[in-house]
């Protein structure tokens, strides 16, 4: 043969294309395309608009390594046949992954709509399978074609989850995790029980999760699956912040995905994940600058990689860490900047622009633009009024911060109705005892405080309360907000003993907690208030210090108070 070329008789490689065309075809594609349009989710044609490119190109990738990895064995003989098997059993994975969400996209109602994206998101990657994890090999037949259809199963019960049916997700899930306990591949077992775990967190089941976690972090440990592992430890750290009872353990757990991370190669996908998973750890331990400069590297990433809806999500918990820190112009800014790059990447009318509006929504009332309030929280509504119907957490949260904004332009008796009509709704949807219903049934208490009618008011706070309590630690910032409205209440009825027994363990453990400022105010006035009448000058310098403590959290609007109680101690 002549220099530079391949022999034509040497050995060659089968074109890949030909394991795919069952699955993905410019006729399947139109198919997909027709049933997007069909399962009538406002945003179905900008979705399969932005999807169609997508899957198209992960179907470019899974061909040409198929490509690479044959031509690195079978023509150049520069890999071992060992870690091509490895490398084909990796890529037979991700195709099974890509043709189980294709087949759900053919049958696509309106939540795979919604979802699909961030589902083409949560493929596989394929460049992982360069260099994958250590997996067993099986030179029985029989034993490879059972490893092959019990990793089908999981990739479509993985695409169940990740589109919405979680019935049928969990249904799949237990009847693989069955299997895959029977069969001797441990690798595969900590696969599917991370996707169980991740099923029973959906389904509320967090102790279930939990040990499910924790058995496949050991697994991928022990078959020294970085990749696998790592994912596990950021699951096990989750579900114990979710739980309330991480303590110090978080940072080290973090810090072992990372090191994991690094093992497996450091994708770029779980890299996203890792920061999500710290951002959230330092905004939940109430050190916000951190969150932010933690969200601003992750959305570099994400740009760089290609990530849009990564880094644009991330717009949404920046927002939220400014919010937290009182920045509101600079969260409105990052709920604005979200905005304008969610919407190009999935149209006007998706579920996840309502969150923006939401949040748009809240911070313009702190900025007192009320009107500002009003439009965005209108848009939320409409977008999730025409994605979900009425029966929905999204419409019944707008209800209660269109309360607000009433509320807040003196129309008390609107406000009252709209805060009952969203604890109502909420009670709908998740039953009495969940902190939505109680944060309404609570603001609902503060309107009829407004209105003077505190006994009314007394009772719908104590069961709000109550409706947090039963999920909720004790220093949650809706249960405190809810201790400072009855706080009130009981000193404006007369029952300043009560009043303190109530304020003073709140305000303790306010002092510690990520609330917001205006949180601690009310609980030192609420205790001042009180501890005036029940002690007056025998308290005089606590009684200055907490009014003094409450005067910079509040703005000159409820300083006139303030300076009336300390004017009359001093």
């Amino acid at each position: 043969p002549q220099l530079g070329r391949r022999d034509p008789g040497g050995p060659r490689c089968a074109s890949p294309w030909s394991m795919l065309a069952g699955a993905w075809s410019p006729a399947r594609a139109e198919a997909i395309g027709a049933a997007f349009v069909a399962a009538g989710a406002p945003s179905a044609g900008e979705t399969w608009a932005r999807a169609r490119p997508r899957l198209e190109r992960y179907a470019e990738a899974w061909i040409a390594a198929h490509a690479r990895a044959c031509e690195a064995t079978v023509v150049l003989g520069v890999a071992p046949p060992e870690l091509y098997g490895r490398r084909a059993l990796c890529l037979a994975d991700r195709r099974l992954h890509f043709a189980a969400l294709l087949d759900r996209f053919a049958a696509a109602d309106r939540d795979t709509v919604t979802r699909a994206l961030a589902a083409i998101d949560q493929l596989p990657p394929v460049d992982a399978c360069e260099q994958p994890d250590a997996s067993p090999a099986a030179a029985d037949p029989a034993r490879v074609r059972e490893r092959l259809e019990l990793r089908e199963a999981r990739a479509r019960a993985t695409v169940e989850l990740d589109t919405g049916d979680v019935g049928a997700a969990a249904a799949q899930i237990e009847r693989t995790l069955a299997r895959a306990r029977a069969a001797d591949d441990p690798a595969l077992l900590a696969e599917v029980l991370l996707l169980a775990s991740a099923a029973d967190e959906v389904a509320g089941r967090l102790d279930a999760a939990l040990a499910r976690a924790r058995e496949a972090l050991r697994l991928a440990l022990e078959q020294r699956q970085p990749l696998v592992a790592a994912r596990a430890t950021l699951q096990v750290e989750h579900l114990h912040r979710r739980r309330a009872s991480l303590a110090e353990a978080g940072e080290d757990l973090l810090r072992l995905a990372e090191t994991l991370a690094q093992q497996a190669g450091d994708p770029p996908g779980l890299r996203i994940d890792l920061l999500f998973g710290r951002g959230l750890a330092q905004y939940e331990a109430n050190r916000h600058a951190e969150a932010i400069a933690t969200y601003e590297r992750l959305r570099g990433i994400a740009a760089a990689e290609g990530l849009d809806l990564d880094a644009s999500a991330a717009l949404l918990d920046l927002g939220n860490s400014r919010d937290a820190l009182g920045d509101y112009a600079g969260a409105r800014a990052a709920y604005l900047q979200g905005l304008a790059e969610v919407e190009p990447l999935l149209g006007p009318l998706h579920p996840t622009l309502a969150d923006f509006h939401n949040n748009l929504a809240s911070v313009s009332l702190a900025l007192a633009d009320p009107d500002a309030a009003l439009h965005h929280l209108e848009r939320s509504e409409a977008i999730a009024r025409a994605n979900f119907g009425e029966v929905h957490p999204t419409v019944a949260g707008a209800l209660l911060q269109r309360g607000s904004i009433h509320a807040v332009r003196g129309d008390l008796g609107v406000a009252l109705a709209e805060r009952r009509q969203a604890a109502a709704l909420f009670e709908q949807i998740y039953g009495p005892r969940h902190p939505h219903v109680g944060l309404a049934r609570c603001a609902a208490g503060l309107d009829l405080r407004e209105l003077g009618r505190h006994d009314e008011a007394l009772i719908e706070v104590e069961r709000g309360a109550a409706s947090i309590a039963a999920t909720r630690p004790a220093d949650d910032c809706d249960l405190l907000f809810c201790t400072a409205i009855r706080g009130s209440l009981l000193h404006a009825l007369g029952r300043d003993v009560e009043a303190v027994a109530a304020l003073e363990p709140a305000l303790a453990r306010a002092a510690t907690s990520a609330c917001v400022k205006e949180q601690r105010g009310e609980l030192e006035l609420g205790l001042a208030r009180a501890l005036y009448r029940l002690r007056g000058a025998r308290e005089r310098d606590r009684i200055l210090a907490l009014l003094a403590a409450a005067s910079r959290e509040f703005g000159p609007e409820s300083n006139a108070e303030i300076e009336r109680l300390a004017a009359a101690l001093r």
